[in-house]
This record gives C-alpha cells, structure tokens and sequence, in this order.
C-alpha cells in the first residue's frame, strides 16, 4: 500500500545469528526496520542499529559524513580523496565542520575541492535539520559516518542515524594515547612509531569500540604538530579506504581494546603549555615546543619588558648543545658560570635574530614571534628593555 510504514522487531538468540549482528553469546539484540514505499520501490533500512550487517555492508560504493576540524582532519580527507579506489568506495561525501574563524585552511579546502559542508554551530539539531531539507521523506541520505579529529562529543541520537554506525580514524595506536590529543603527546613522548586506528564509534564512549584496522608510521625527531598529523593523515586516509573496501571482512574479525593497558592523551590545558625553564631541560623545552607550537594550545613563556609582564611566543626553539660553534663560543661560552634556569642573554657579537634562554642542563635559542600582556606576574625572567619582540 502505498506511504505503508511498517515496524519489525527481530529478536537474535544464541546459536542462530550472525557474527555481524552481535557481540556475544548471551546478549538479545533488539532490531527495527522501517519500510517506506515510494512508487513501486521499496527501500529497507536499520533503525538505531550501530553493528554491520552482511546486506548493507554489500551495498558500497558507499554514501559519507565525514566530521573534522583541523590539520589532520584536511589531510586525511585529502589522502582519501587521492586512494585508487576512492571512487569504487565512497559515492558521495559531505563533511560537517566546525565554523571556518577557528578552521579556516580546512574551510579553504573544502571550498577549493567543491565539498559539500555541514556548518556546526553548537547544537548537531544543525546535522537534523540538514538531513530534513535534503529529503524531505526522512529518509537517511548517508550509509555511515566517519570521525577524523572532531572536538565535540558526538550524541547517541546522531551516531543511531547511521545504518552502518559510524568509524573512527584515531591518530594513534590504541590503546596508547586514547584521548583528544595523541599527536601532542606522541611527541611529548618520544616516541619512535605511531600509526593510525580506525575503529568503530561505540554509542557509550566514541573510543570505546572494536578496532578494524591499524597502520603504522615512525616519527622523526624533528617531528612537530603539523608534520606528525600530515603524515598520520595521509595514513589515515589509505586506511579508511582499506576499510571501506573490505568493510564485511574486517567487521566480522574487529576486536575491543583494553584501555588500561595503553596510556590517555588528555587535553593539553593553557597552564600546561607554559614553558618553565627552571623545571625544563633544553631537551624538553625543544621537544613541547614541537608538540604544541602548531596546536590549538601553542607555548608560552612570560618576560618583565620594561616593567610590563608579557606573555612571549617563540616562532623556533633550538637546542644550543654544540660548544664547538661560534655562535656558542661567542654568545654563551663568557656567561656559562654565571647562568640559571630562566636567564636570558643576547649580544650584538651573535644573531640579532634570537636570544638564548637558560634550561636546567643547558641553553635553548628562540626566535621571537610576538607578545602579549600576562594576565599575572608569575614565572618569569626580564629580558632588559631589549627591544626585538614584535607586538602581536
């Protein structure tokens, strides 16, 4: 009959599903479709459902919400885009972003590329009311969704939205630095390897769920934030296309991950990313200067200039450890008894470009980007009226 809506609730009992309806023996999943008759075809949807199914997981090249925000967001979407089987996949890609004051180079690309976006603006009802004016039946117009760095909790309402959930493309290997920022603490860190996970969106936590692929890559010592997220973006995207291109295979052999065996990457706070020369080495000030100096936190330190307290960015941090140099033997090597931790020095005899800052074991060089009024007096050291800090 035609506009016939009818509702079906299947019950799944032990020893009689399928290994992509369930999780376990003993659970009793409860299923809804709908059926909506347009004309004289009939479409079949899930309802609420997260887990793949044999039917839909067959119907690829596949519909896309793609949710990003940043660096590694852009970059993943680009090395997407550019797989060979991108178009075998994926059939049609929208994004949702964040408001392009706060994302403006991945607003640029998408604008460059002809992606069609999604403007987040507080409330995911943005997301709903999209979806009603695209089809005005109601009718979901996207098979599943995939998180690329989105810094908003994604409700259970939204990822219930998607007949085949949702995936994540987590820049780290789970269980290591679950959290919202892996890359700054890989980086932190030291680490050697790093790598990306794509795993299932759980309803309860978005990193909660089985993982279906993970890829590695190493990381270089000079590694920043922009380089490490371009380079796990691009692993990311050959990654997702894997995924979706074996979407049944990999669904049926995803297992959970034990939290508790890996190490979280919380959010990187404003007091956290002060650089305290008295409680850095020159080792560690370059290194969390690497990780946050490109981040949405990037470092800071505070100098006394002309009796104003100012909150100072550095542009380039540098370990000076080569004694041998001439910048070394003619800027730090007369003053090296006489140091401490915070203790700055600048001479006409070195680059007028940068100033050497003390650390615990040894001297960094900066290169001054611009200033900003301290909103306290708190640790800090007085650069001496020298006037080569550009005001922000």
């Amino acid at each position: 009959v035609s506009g016939e809506e009818v509702i079906f609730f299947f019950q799944a009992e032990d020893g009689i599903r399928d290994p992509l309806w369930s999780r376990g023996l003993g659970d009793v999943y409860k299923r809804q479709y709908q059926r909506r008759v347009h004309g004289n075809q009939i479409k079949m949807r899930v309802i609420g459902a997260r887990y793949f199914t044999n039917a839909l997981a067959k119907t690829k090249p596949f519909s896309v919400l793609f949710f990003g925000s940043e660096e590694y967001s852009k970059i993943t979407l680009y090395s997407l885009r550019t797989q060979p089987k991108y178009k075998e996949v994926i059939k049609r890609l929208s994004v949702v972003a964040l408001p392009s004051a706060a994302n403006e180079d991945f607003h640029k690309y998408l604008k460059t590329n002809d992606i069609e976006k999604i403007t987040f603006r507080k409330q995911f009802n943005t997301i709903e009311k999209y979806i009603k004016d695209q089809d005005p039946a109601n009718d979901f117009p996207f098979d599943l969704g995939i998180i690329a760095s989105f810094p908003k909790i994604i409700p259970d309402k939204i990822i219930n939205m998607f007949p085949l959930g949702m995936l994540v493309a987590h820049p780290s290997l789970l269980p290591k630095f679950h959290g919202p920022c892996p890359i700054e603490h890989t980086i932190l860190s030291e680490e050697k390897e790093t790598g990306v996970t794509i795993m299932e969106a759980s309803k309860e936590k978005v990193l909660n769920g089985k993982v279906f692929l993970q890829k590695t890559c190493p990381v270089d010592p000079q590694d920043d934030y922009l380089t490490l997220a371009g380079r796990c973006g691009e692993l990311a995207g050959q990654a997702i296309a894997e995924v979706l291109d074996n979407l049944v295979n990999l669904a049926e052999n995803a297992k959970p991950y034990d939290k508790a065996k890996g190490m979280s990457a919380p959010l990187i706070e404003r007091a956290q990313a002060i650089l305290l020369w008295d409680q850095l080495t020159a080792s560690q000030a370059v290194r969390k200067h690497l990780a946050l100096q490109k981040s949405l936190c990037p470092p800071f330190t505070k100098f006394n200039i002309q009796g104003k307290w100012k909150n100072v960015h550095f542009e380039k941090l540098v370990e000076e450890n080569n004694k041998s140099s001439d910048y070394y033997k003619k800027v730090l090597a007369p003053v090296e008894g006489k140091a401490k931790p915070g203790d700055i020095h600048w001479s006409s005899k070195g680059s007028k470009d940068k100033i050497c800052i003390r650390c615990t074991d040894g001297w960094v060089s900066a290169c001054l980007l611009y200033t900003s009024d301290a909103a306290d007096e708190g640790l800090g050291v007085d650069l001496g009226g020298r006037r080569i800090i550009k005001k922000k």
